[in-house]
């Protein structure tokens, strides 16, 4: 392969989905140029329970990409309601006026966080397919399948659950043994007695049904399954048990989306070449009943563009902060997320016990996790522009785009 070098810029940022966007957003409103590349076409709709934290709201407005519009299209939800195999239910709804989370759709909070990106002057989105990304001259040279050579001091990872060269899975834990699989599909109508400010979340003996408010009209059903050696239901059959949920739950549906997923979902920690930034999925996968992708998603990207503003001259422990101030907040998120899978999947005993006699308390235990959890670096509220550096300019960079396919690692 040749080497020949077609553009020069700071960063690459490979993956234009949440973590990915944010980062390139955050490199842009410092002035940094950046080759953001995604295979995928925009607007895009995904698998996901489309519940965001309220702590990942914070973040969002923090950096200015919670906007007025998204604040009206998202739903605020201010807890959880349970509902066993017992029929019994277990309530987790806060008193105050401050929402739990936000029922969001992905493809209006992805589409929005890529185009404020997009709108940056430092960034390019290429949509194009990456063959190669290999270590060269002290930096980073990526290869798209048209023979493009982008050359880059930096390399960030957003690329989700997708396969990538550079990256592996770690062992799972014996936690989580058992494969987790998940899927979703979406409902337009209308509810008969007002929309509930809650998610409903109902135990089945194939997993949990998870109903989402995302807007006044539409609803995400997600389905999360636990394997532990029993068949797989077929999509149809779980499409339809959603259905007859939804309607029990006060819903009139007219529209029913396909469905999107049946991919695993379980709990993962990747590792990947000591010089790269992995961000969101790409370094772990949280399990989606904790509610805690999106929020990892926005502060490990934060972190990890803080990270690249700090370490332009001296990358090698800028890295290390960055993958060290990741860890600590991923203990406080995973510990949120063991919490729920502990209620809603292993059925603890003392969790449920907890949770029904002390509601209350339970909701101030997750509260003040929530506030262990670090703040956003000061570098990325302030997006003060570099300058000492004379950084690749948007000329330098396609004006026209390509698509990007990440490529998948082989065994």
């Amino acid at each position: 392969m040749t080497n020949k070098i077609s553009y020069t810029v700071d960063t690459l940022v490979v993956g234009a989905s949440l973590s990915g966007s944010v980062s390139a957003f955050i490199l842009g409103k410092a002035g940094v140029s950046v080759a953001l590349v995604d295979p995928q076409p925009f607007p895009r709709q995904k698998a996901c329970g489309e519940g965001l934290s309220a702590l990942g709201q914070s973040y969002l407005k923090q950096l200015g990409l919670w906007t007025e519009a998204l604040d009206r299209a998202s739903v605020p939800l201010f807890g959880y309601s349970i509902k066993r195999q017992d029929g019994s239910t277990v309530s987790l709804v806060s008193r105050s006026d401050a929402p739990q989370c936000f029922g969001v759709s992905r493809v209006s909070l992805d589409s929005h966080v890529l185009e404020s990106a997009r709108c940056q002057p430092s960034v390019s989105f290429v949509n194009d397919k990456v063959v190669s990304l290999e270590p060269w001259n002290g930096e980073w040279l990526c290869r798209t399948s048209n023979g493009t050579g982008i050359q880059a001091r930096s390399v960030i990872l957003g690329v989700g659950g997708k396969g990538f060269q550079f990256l592996s899975d770690e062992p799972a834990s014996s936690h989580y043994a058992d494969a987790r699989f998940g899927l979703a599909f979406w409902c337009k109508g209308g509810w008969n007695n007002g929309r509930p400010s809650v998610v409903q979340i109902v135990h089945q003996p194939e997993g949990q049904y998870f109903i989402t408010p995302i807007s006044e009209d539409t609803v995400n059903i997600s389905v999360l399954l636990q394997q532990s050696g029993r068949d797989i239901p077929a999509k149809g059959e779980m499409k339809r048990r959603g259905l007859e949920l939804l309607r029990s739950a006060g819903f009139e549906v007219r529209e029913v989306s396909d469905t999107r997923g049946a991919g695993e979902v379980h709990a993962l920690r990747r590792v990947g070449h000591s010089s790269l930034y992995l961000v969101g999925d790409a370094i772990e996968r949280f399990d989606p009943v904790g509610g805690m992708g999106m929020t990892h998603a926005v502060l490990s990207a934060a972190l990890a563009a803080a990270s690249v503003l700090e370490g332009r001259w001296d990358p090698g422990p800028a890295l290390r902060k960055y993958y060290s101030a990741r860890w600590r907040a991923a203990r406080i998120l995973r510990l949120l997320s063991e919490l729920s899978y502990e209620l809603n999947v292993a059925e603890n005993w003392a969790v449920l016990k907890l949770v029904r006699c002390a509601p209350r308390f339970s909701l101030w235990v997750t509260s003040f996790l929530r506030k262990c959890v670090p703040s956003l670096p000061r570098v990325v509220l302030d997006a003060r522009s570099l300058g000492e550096r004379p950084f690749a300019s948007e000329s330098q960079l396609p004006s026209y785009s390509f698509s990007l396919a990440i490529q998948e690692s082989r065994s």
